[in-house]
């Protein structure tokens, strides 16, 4: 596992242990992994000196060795029975059920059972995650996998969380973002079919536009779809955010559906005007009693995205069928409503003036791409409203 690549430092105090391979190890410095890792700050705040006896095989009081009488202390990445992650022990204090990566990785240095081959497999990615953020805390950037954006996922998602365990994800973060941002077309389409998965990649890493690219979307579906989610955003501990800008978003689709009942004729000197008026009141009232606009059902958004429609067959569409307090007045129906329609195009008009700031993409995305889901994605999230502190 080691790389000729990797920081080796003849002057380095830290000798860290990936597996049982001697030459699988690193001399690193105590206080770049203090400086860097709480963790590390917290494991490494004593000295122990041999006293100088320059004995390099001598192991210590606390996990230390004594090289040309400096102390050096030294770890191994140890797992407990099933665990597939691993974390940092020092090698006098290694508790005796715990296991470590064998020097050929095809079999666990350990008196326990053989592990599974998928949780050894697990093991050995959990080892390099190890030596990737290692290797951050010199600026060397990870290894991730180029071949597609799953692979590269799962290998961020464990360096995060190998990352989380010692603090020091403020300095993996730099690299996880810029390897993200090479998936971006494919990221933001993801954020769009599966926000709740890209949330909980969001949380994992802490990246900032792919939580709000997620977020926006999860907020603009349907009410099937998000009443689904409420389990896992409460998993994520991000429920009542959610909450609180999904009630935003209905309380605006709402007033707007109420400004547009509130809208007058042009003139009230003119019959068709006022016609056309009642009937897009009548048209607007069939499709929320069907579970568009503010009902929020699937689909809802094509409601408002018919309002502001300049396509022919859409505004066909809404032409009136049926007008019977016109046909008492006329004997020729269909030319009575060939009459209305400039006025039923103006009513429309109006109510596409009203409908507009909703039709606002404030995801990354934009307009250019086609909405499967029929949804509306105005609603963003700032800053300030992020589940942590950005950097």
């Amino acid at each position: 596992m080691a790389t000729h690549s990797y920081p080796q430092f003849s002057d380095g105090d830290v000798e860290i242990h990936l597996s049982t391979d001697p030459s699988d190890k690193y001399i690193l410095h105590s206080y770049v992994l203090a400086l860097h890792s709480p963790w590390f700050k917290a494991s490494i705040s004593e000295r122990w000196n041999s006293g100088g006896t320059g004995n390099t095989s001598f192991i210590g009081i606390g996990g230390s060795s004594a090289v040309g009488g400096k102390s050096r202390w030294i770890y191994e990445l140890h797992f407990d029975e099933d665990s597939q992650l691993g974390m940092l022990v020092k090698k006098a204090t290694t508790p005796r059920a715990t296991q470590m990566i064998s020097s050929s990785h095809t079999k666990l240095h350990s008196d326990s059972p053989n592990v599974t081959i998928r949780l050894h497999a697990e093991r050995i990615g959990s080892a390099k995650a190890h030596q990737d953020m290692l290797g951050t805390l010199y600026h060397l950037a990870p290894a991730f996998s180029h071949e597609n954006f799953e692979n590269a996922k799962a290998s961020i998602l464990l360096l995060a969380n190998v990352a989380d365990i010692y603090g020091c994800q403020h300095v993996t973060k730099m690299h996880i973002e810029s390897h993200l941002r090479l998936y971006r077309t494919e990221v933001l389409e993801l954020c769009a079919k599966d926000p709740l998965d890209m949330l909980e990649l969001a949380m994992a890493v802490k990246s900032e536009w792919i939580f709000m690219e997620a977020a926006t979307n999860l907020i603009g579906r349907s009410k099937r779809f998000f009443e689904s989610s409420q389990l896992q955003l409460s998993k994520l501990g991000i429920a009542d955010l959610m909450d609180t800008k999904r009630t935003e978003l209905r309380e605006k689709l709402q007033a707007c559906e109420y400004e547009m009942f509130r809208m007058q004729p042009v003139t009230t000197e003119d019959w068709k005007h006022i016609v056309a008026i009642n009937y897009f009141r009548q048209w607007l009232s069939e499709r929320l009693k069907d579970g568009q606009g503010s009902e929020l059902a699937p689909g809802y958004g094509d409601l408002y995205h018919s309002i502001c429609s300049t396509s022919a067959s859409v505004r066909a569409a809404r032409k009136p069928k049926v007008l019977d307090f016109t046909t008492i007045l006329f004997n020729n129906a269909a030319e009575t409503i060939n009459e209305l329609m400039p006025s039923v195009n103006t009513a429309f008009d109006s109510a596409a003036a009203i409908v507009q700031p909703l039709r606002q993409d404030t995801t990354r995305r934009q307009s250019k791409h086609s909405d499967m889901h029929r949804s509306l994605t105005f609603m963003g999230i700032g800053d300030e409203e992020l589940p942590w502190v950005k950097k």
